[in-house]
């Protein structure tokens, strides 16, 4: 039998992962990420590991996390644009890794980051194939322009579920 916090628990990982779904698609339609989008998924993340008491994130870690993914991706993103001259990951992209802290917290955020990159890397240069595939443009308007948050997205799943699994056993099967 589950328990009403087990029940918000799980509420809140799916509305969580239908929004995550959401933010993916729309940053590979679009190349932006809304920010209503990413502070819901900043929210939820508190609502979550308060509702599970911060046991495997900590407050304090999520705090961490966020930061050091923030200021990380907005170092990354400062020193590209300066180099090349233009717009080279959009703020919508470290916003969402500041969400993603809250989620994963540190050290995890480190990995999601990193992983994150190189999923981004293989999730757009595969949409730069469909779209050349198709003979259309429709994924991606510029083969020039590749979509982060997508990469990210997906890192944060998997650093979840890592992170989560021994919760997630006990949510589902017992």
């Amino acid at each position: 039998m589950i328990d009403m916090n087990d029940f918000y628990l799980i509420s809140t990982l799916a509305v969580s992962s239908i929004l995550s779904i959401w933010l993916f698609y729309y940053d590979v339609k679009h190349f932006k990420l809304p920010n209503i989008g990413v502070l819901a998924l900043a929210l939820l993340a508190f609502l979550f590991n308060y509702l599970n008491n911060f046991t495997l994130v900590s407050l304090n870690n999520m705090f961490v996390g966020a930061i050091v993914g923030f200021a990380f991706l907005l170092t990354i993103r400062a020193i590209a644009n300066y180099y090349y001259k233009r717009e080279t990951l959009g703020l919508g992209d470290v916003k969402l890794i500041f969400a993603i802290g809250l989620w994963v917290g540190y050290p995890n955020i480190l990995i999601t980051l990193s992983l994150g990159a190189f999923l981004g890397a293989i999730i757009g240069y595969s949409l730069v194939i469909i779209g050349r595939i198709r003979k259309s443009e429709s994924m991606l308007q510029s083969s020039s322009r590749i979509p982060a948050g997508p990469g990210f997205i997906v890192a944060m799943f998997i650093v979840l579920a890592q992170i989560y699994s021994s919760l997630l056993y006990i949510l589902l099967f017992t």
